[in-house]
């Protein structure tokens, strides 16, 4: 469940950069803000906070059932999704977000071992 939502999210997040930036091309550095952002979120810590209330409260068959788990995934993002009204307020107060400079890699290297 958490996998799917804090996907959700965080591609929810990029769309937001994007409208900030201007509709620039998509770089690595922007995906890692927004990323950042999620990670760094209170959204994210009440997400997995509601993760576990669910899990711990759910009996066996209710996790089980497909249906169920779903529409909790849905009820999920839908609470914490921006709405575009917020969006757009939420664009006006940021102002520009500076990525400018060198982008980062897409691949990494073999200096790197892996990390990113």
């Amino acid at each position: 469940m958490a996998y799917i939502i804090d996907l959700t999210l965080v591609m929810q997040n990029i769309f937001f950069c994007m409208e900030v930036v201007g509709h620039r091309p998509l770089t690595r550095r922007l995906i890692k803000f927004a990323l950042k952002t999620y990670k760094e979120s209170a959204v994210k810590e009440a997400v997995h906070r509601d993760i576990n209330e669910y899990v711990q409260k759910a009996g066996i068959f209710e996790r089980v059932g497909r249906d169920k788990v779903l529409e909790k995934i849905e009820d999920l993002i839908n609470k914490n999704r921006i709405e575009s009204a917020e969006m757009r307020s939420l664009r006006d107060q940021v102002g520009n977000i500076d990525l400018s400079g060198e982008d980062e890699p897409w691949t990494v290297g073999s200096n790197n071992h892996g990390s990113t």
